[in-house]
């Protein structure tokens, strides 16, 4: 076999292929720019799995004082549940104010998400992505204002730590997908600077 005869070797997602004797019919993109982004995609997935946890999980919980006597509210970002002192359902309440903003960013999350070939607009959603969060959690805590007799924002963090880390959790993965775009779009202009 002579030099013009080696079969090509494309390396493809941390699997090398050989050119003439690809069994499963698998090609490589011709170019960077057709890539699908692999850590980016799995930050940006992880943001609209927290989002879907912020939906059914509880978000806000705040024991408070009503006519029938104490009671546990639990808000997330689809309903209210309110409990008596044996945590049996007195009242359950769909959340539209909440709920339908936080359908409409995880959409816009996995928009992001689908636009791997245009990094530049990537970016840009990215960063509007931030001060969409923020109001979120602005509409969340709003909402318990709303329909919490004497919500206190204190108080229902410590009732549901978990929930409220989640928020702060959003950001960081946005972050760490905002960064890692960043740099793919740094080595796409490197690439493009050497030919």
């Amino acid at each position: 076999m002579n030099k013009c005869e080696r079969p090509q070797r494309y390396k493809c997602l941390g699997i090398a292929l050989i050119a003439s004797n690809n069994p499963f019919g698998v090609t490589c993109p011709k170019n960077k720019k057709d890539m699908i982004q692999r850590m980016q995609s799995l930050y940006l997935l992880g943001i609209v799995l927290i989002i879907g946890a912020l939906c059914f999980g509880s978000t806000f919980e705040q024991w408070s004082i009503a006519e029938t006597g104490q009671q546990l509210y639990s808000l997330n970002l689809s309903s209210l549940k309110i409990y008596d002192t044996n945590h049996t359902l007195i009242n359950s309440e769909i959340q539209w104010l909440t709920l339908v903003p936080a359908v409409l960013l995880a959409g816009y999350v996995l928009n992001i998400l689908f636009a791997f070939k245009d990094r530049k607009k990537q970016l840009k959603l990215s960063r509007w992505s931030f001060l969409l969060f923020a109001l979120l959690y602005v509409l969340a805590v709003s909402n318990g204002y709303r329909s919490v007799p004497g919500f206190s924002l204190t108080l229902s963090i410590k009732g549901s730590l978990f929930g409220s880390l989640l928020f702060i959790f959003l950001y960081y993965l946005n972050f760490r997908a905002l960064m890692l775009i960043k740099h793919d779009e740094e080595l796409v202009r490197s690439a493009d600077r050497i030919r």
